[in-house]
């Protein structure tokens, strides 16, 4: 099979062949772009993608917040061998998936700290149960006022 174009990695094809699997591809973190995109090297098929975590959106409007969440992501995963579980690709080629990292669920973690936003999914067979969970680690965020929620005030009950 031919995961390759002249471009780069074929990402419909790679996506195709990794939902077959029951589990993770084991991989490496070699760069963090931010804390919800990086780019990941997977041994199974020998190519470097571009990976955004599923569920993440992280603002740009705070250039030394961004580089703190890079940072703490940077910390957890570089240079680090973890799982990856594809779920989708976008335009452009960039694969969306979870990382499964021994230290527990990066995304959960980069929420509870208040470094990402939670995005709403976009497609209707995405991990419900997941995504609540995520959504807990965006209220601790939240309750905590942690960075990018530091200015939020809970709405108050009528």
């Amino acid at each position: 099979m031919t995961y390759f174009t002249d471009a780069g990695y074929n990402a419909a094809r790679l996506l195709e062949d990794a939902k077959k699997l029951d589990k993770p591809l084991e991989s490496i973190v070699e760069y963090v772009f931010n804390c919800s995109y990086l780019s990941v090297y997977i041994h199974k098929y020998q190519t470097v993608i571009k990976l955004s975590l599923v569920h993440l959106f992280t603002p740009q409007t705070d250039k030394q917040l961004v580089d703190e969440g890079k940072r703490f992501v940077e910390k957890l995963l570089l240079h680090k061998t973890v799982g990856v579980k594809l779920e989708r690709s976008e335009e452009g080629g960039t694969l969306v998936g979870r990382i499964f990292h021994p230290a527990g669920d990066i995304a959960y973690e980069v929420l509870k700290n208040g470094y990402a936003k939670l995005n709403m999914p976009k497609n209707i067979d995405f991990d419900a149960e997941y995504f609540k969970t995520l959504k807990e680690a965006q209220l601790i965020a939240q309750s905590k006022q942690a960075r990018i929620w530091k200015d939020f005030k809970p709405e108050e009950s009528k």
